[in-house]
């Protein structure tokens, strides 16, 4: 039951057309974290990399698999629609989560 009064509270609040200028100021406005002192952004990119050539290389033989596996349960939501949400949902959160 309180639940479904913050749903109400969130779904009225969201309704009113002052929120979504408050949002807008947010975007435009409001500087982003990485304009604070001490953020270095020299070597982000070269990290990024990095970072993700090293996480993907234990998963190289799997990834034909896996690819298989999700174009299928994407088909099986097509066609079964919401029986197999769950096992959808599942399944992206055990190989995102890794």
């Amino acid at each position: 039951m309180r639940t479904l009064r913050s749903y109400g509270r969130l779904e009225d609040l969201t309704g009113r057309w002052w929120f979504y200028l408050l949002l807008l100021y947010i975007y435009f406005f409001a500087p982003p974290y990485s304009s604070t002192a001490g953020f270095i952004t020299e070597g982000a990119s070269e990290l990024v990399a990095e970072v993700l050539s090293r996480s993907l290389k234990p998963y190289k033989p799997f990834m034909p698999t896996l690819h298989i596996v999700v174009i299928l349960l994407i088909a099986a939501l097509l066609v079964y629609g919401s029986r197999v949400r769950k096992l959808f949902t599942a399944f992206m959160g055990v190989t995102t989560s890794s």
